[in-house]
């Protein structure tokens, strides 16, 4: 019997009810109400009602409503599904198969409910008849199936695309080019989706309640077809069409209730989003969106302050310390499994070297970041891991690197470099889009580096131009990390898979036996008396590998003005209740 005191039964009741039907392995039949949840060993087919919706008809009178919104940060690449896209209003212009809440529970939408046969290896989707595109067309099955092998394609697949497609049959041969579609995913009808599954994974549906597995219309992306028609484009050239959405985002062909109007990107940072009076839901109270996105967090208090932005997504750090003390109940606490990281890339010297590796994670004063950098708006990492200690299986025996200044020199002896790194050529750490806080804590972890280990020569910049020509190549990268799923195994996915965005992206670090061992894990059920060990010895091999500078595990909010109603937020699927949202007066 396993004895961690986070294991089983915390675990499950994390997940919330359907997602406890999901991890418990049997084709069971989840219940409608948390009251009446049972499990029950039945013959597959089995079909999976999910609950009904969690909100009220009605709310405010159905005026004319603006939300006026500002985020953090960009919009990526807009909202194309399947791509690094925006999530919060992107999941209401193409809607995924499924919403998820903050407690775990699935939300039918474009689809109605799903099968699974007995040992979670197969499922079958049925979507709502009811769903129509924006030119009145019905949304199908083909259509889906079209879209995912369009996107997913290995010339321009981006990172998501394992978090959707990643246990499905043919998906890996696909990637590798060895296949001309997709295998495990096919149109038994109009209406009726099929996947079949290389291993047992009980939450699958789960991967159909994000706004990368929303489907979109291929022909909108004929451009796009066009310029990898001759092969595919050069790495600095590849999203250049994908970026062309921007300049006609009035003509797209959408899913959800919000068509946009006008999508300027950053330096403008303008958007604008109208009703689709083809949506096939009940119609929104807010029938207007206009919003920005920021990174002078200053800008974005005094913007709420002024009552000009009726909600943050999200403010933190320093600002948002000033903001709570003038308007605590403004912030509305979001439960999030993830952290904000340096990444190493391993292929880049000097960092292709464990020993240097090892030798700059001990040296960091880990609880400095949270307080200095966030004032207390994040918590401290656990001498680096990547786990956060809110999740289950969490053991806070496990600290790979404790700050340790003698050892940090120990391992700096050992590396090629010497005891003072000396020869050590440059290191370059990019920013990138970051926001203050992150930006901040990687300036005191150069701090510490150059006080504890003597290193002089970590740069760190904002934009890669910045650098200057000769600096060399960038050998960190500043981002986020964590869980996308309720699910522990795929916080390893992430970081040491090497489809996970951590490791395809950054650190390059993933190889063929990981793989295999973080496969095995996924396929296991959460509720195995053997799960939270297993875990903990595969956490111990990730950390191990020093490829991440885990600098605080998030602690977010939203910040909403006290006249909107009904906004609730999700780390799964964003904010799912912003059809239903409604305020009680325009500012």
């Amino acid at each position: 019997m396993n004895q961690n005191p986070l294991s089983r039964r915390r675990f499950l009741r994390s997940l919330g009810t359907a997602a406890i039907a999901a991890a418990i392995g049997s084709a069971c039949r989840p219940a409608r109400t948390a009251e009446e949840t049972t499990v029950e060993a039945t013959p597959p087919p089995v079909r999976t009602a999910t609950p009904e919706p969690i909100w009220e008809e009605g709310g405010a009178p159905l005026d004319e409503q603006t939300l006026y919104f500002v985020k953090e940060g960009s919009l990526g690449r807009g909202h194309i599904p399947g791509l690094d896209c925006e999530r919060d209003i992107g999941i209401w212009v193409y809607t995924p198969l499924f919403l998820a809440d903050e407690e775990g529970k699935l939300i039918p939408l474009l689809a109605d409910g799903y099968d699974a046969n007995r040992d979670q290896t197969a499922f079958t989707f049925y979507l709502n008849k009811q769903a129509v595109w924006s030119d009145g067309r019905p949304i199908t099955a083909p259509d889906c199936v079209a879209w995912w092998n369009f996107i997913f394609h290995p010339y321009h697949q981006d990172w998501p695309a394992n978090y959707v497609m990643g246990p499905v049959q043919g998906f890996q041969a696909y990637t590798a080019g060895e296949a001309e579609r997709i295998e495990g995913v096919e149109a038994l009808d109009d209406f009726t989706l099929h996947f079949a599954l290389s291993r047992s994974e009980g939450w699958f549906p789960f991967r159909y309640a994000t706004a990368f597995s929303a489907p979109a219309r291929v022909e909108d992306y004929e451009h796009v077809i066009q310029a990898e028609r001759n092969g595919p484009l050069e790495e600095d050239r590849k999203w250049a069409p994908f970026y062309q959405t921007w300049e006609r985002a009035a003509e797209l062909i959408v899913s959800g209730p919000y068509r946009p109007v006008t999508l300027q990107p950053e330096p403008d940072a303008f958007y604008e989003y109208e009703l689709n009076p083809k949506w096939w839901r009940q119609r929104p109270t807010l029938t207007r969106l206009e919003g920005t996105t920021l990174r002078d967090f200053a800008r974005m208090r005094q913007l709420f302050e002024e009552g000009r932005a009726d909600v943050l997504w999200q403010l933190t750090g320093p600002e948002a310390v000033r903001l709570q003390e003038r308007q605590p109940e403004a912030f509305h606490p979001l439960k999030v499994q993830a952290y904000w990281a340096i990444y190493f890339d391993t292929q880049v010297p000097p960092l292709d070297d464990i020993h240097l590796r090892k030798a700059l994670l001990h040296a960091i004063e880990w609880d400095r970041l949270p307080e200095e950098a966030w004032e207390g708006q994040a918590v401290a990492s656990h001498a680096g891991s990547i786990y956060p200690p809110d999740m289950p299986c969490f053991d806070p025996q496990h600290q790979p690197y404790p700050f340790d200044p003698e050892k940090a020199q120990a391992y700096l002896a050992q590396s090629p470099y010497g005891p003072g790194g000396e020869e050590m050529p440059q290191i370059n750490i990019l920013t990138g889009g970051s926001d203050p806080p992150r930006i901040r804590a990687t300036e005191i972890i150069q701090a510490c580096w150059q006080e504890h280990l003597g290193l002089e020569g970590v740069v760190v910049r904002n934009t890669t131009e910045e650098f200057g020509e000769g600096a060399g190549p960038v050998a960190m990268r500043v981002a986020s990390g964590g869980a996308l799923y309720p699910v522990p195994a795929t916080l390893l996915e992430q970081n040491a898979h090497s489809m996970g965005s951590g490791s395809r992206m950054f650190t390059h670090a993933a190889f063929d036996e990981m793989d295999d061992e973080i496969e095995d894990l996924l396929a296991m059920q959460p509720d195995d008396p053997t799960y939270c060990a297993e875990l903990q010895r595969l956490l111990q091999e990730v950390d191990g590998m020093a490829t991440t500078v885990v600098m605080a595990y998030v602690q977010a909010a939203m910040q909403l003005q006290p006249w909107l109603h009904n906004c609730k937020k999700s780390h799964l699927s964003g904010v799912y209740t912003l059809p239903e949202m409604w305020k009680e007066k325009e500012i």
